[in-house]
């Protein structure tokens, strides 16, 4: 018999620490609910989890992005709703202008309210933000000019001149849709440099950033987005006014004229092509809202798969893991009573010495 290496003590001691080590393990596993807690668990597994992980949370920021787009696409559309009562007053009165019983003290009257009407598209277009975005003075609209708006229409800034002094020229001018045109820079609605959807600055010079379009990030990815427009809503930019708007109804000079009767026929036909810009718009915006939707159902979708596979590789199997708790536990247990027992086999050397 030896006393100097205990090697039955030894060899309990090393396996007393290994069935501690997993008892510890299993701990950590159970209280955290998850298999991978560190690199040294499953390095591949956490290498691919990781990569999955960076995947969800960019599906679940990119449906609450698609959501805001459809806030901004309803904020936006709601505008316009009242643009479209008003365009429609506005062409009420045209035909109830254009009929002959009227005097031209009538007309007078009804010129007023016109005035009115076209200030107040004007001032819905200057202040209809979202989140402080301009969304109806052109910083959104398409870029090149969609030509479909500007068919037929000379490149400069009095192109509502030219239709104003064409219509009068002809007593059944064509129904066509009215383009963009430059930004309203009134002072009503000053911006700051470099603001996203004002499209210009207020001398004029387009933003460096504004390529034309809104860009809603819709992917968790990079470039995983979608470029959306809408146009200006202006009163100028929908034939209705000369000039952009400047607080003062009474100073404004308008395209439409029912102070006659052959004038108020005209303006049936440029209303017409109003009503004609605002509806497209309008059914862009609720086109844009329905694929917004599916796109928000199709990332909810996509986040639940995706963590569904990241929760196979990463979560713990609770009951596994509680039956391999419940070994190691009574392991270490054994372990523990096996080194005192090798400790104690030592001292019989004593009976011997004695």
């Amino acid at each position: 018999m030896i006393i100097n290496h205990n090697l039955s003590a030894i060899n309990a001691h090393r396996q007393f620490k290994i069935d501690s080590d997993n008892t510890q393990k299993n701990i950590e596993k159970l209280s955290s609910g998850l298999r991978i807690n560190r690199a040294g668990d499953d390095a591949a597994g956490l290498a691919v989890s990781e990569k999955m992980r960076a995947q969800i949370r960019g599906l679940a920021q990119a449906s609450r992005n698609a959501q805001d787009g459809i806030s901004l696409v309803q904020t936006a559309e709601g505008w316009l709703n009242e643009t479209h009562d008003m365009l429609q007053r506005m062409r009420e009165l045209a035909v109830q202008a254009a009929n002959g019983t009227y005097t031209y003290e009538d007309r007078a009257q009804i010129q007023q309210e016109i005035k009115q009407l076209v200030d107040e598209v004007d001032r819905i277009a200057s202040q209809a933000e979202f989140n402080t975005l301009k969304l109806l003075r052109g910083g959104f609209r398409r870029d090149p000019v969609d030509e479909n708006f500007t068919k037929g229409m000379p490149a400069d800034k009095n192109a509502r001149v030219w239709e104003y002094e064409a219509s009068k020229k002809d007593a059944n001018p064509p129904v066509r849709p009215i383009g963009p045109s430059e930004p309203d820079q009134s002072p009503h609605a000053t911006v700051r440099a470099n603001e996203p959807g004002s499209g210009t600055d207020p001398k004029g010079t387009p933003f460096p950033g504004d390529k034309g379009g809104i860009y809603f990030h819709i992917g968790p990815n990079m470039d995983h987005r979608e470029q959306f427009y809408i146009e200006n809503m202006s009163a100028y930019a929908l034939g209705l006014a000369k000039g952009p708007y400047n607080h003062d109804a009474e100073k404004r000079e308008l395209l439409l004229d029912y102070l006659s009767q052959d004038g108020a026929n005209r303006a049936i036909a440029q209303i017409d092509s109003a009503l004609f810009v605002i509806s497209r718009q309008r059914a862009d915006l609720g086109a844009y809202q329905n694929r917004l939707e599916h796109t928000v159902k199709a990332l909810d979708n996509a986040n639940e798969n995706l963590q569904a596979s990241e929760s196979r590789i990463r979560d713990v199997d609770m009951a596994k893991e509680m039956v391999d708790f419940v070994k190691n536990q009574i392991l270490t247990q054994s372990a523990a009573s096996m080194l005192a027992q090798a400790n104690v086999k030592s001292q019989v050397i004593l009976k011997v010495l004695g």
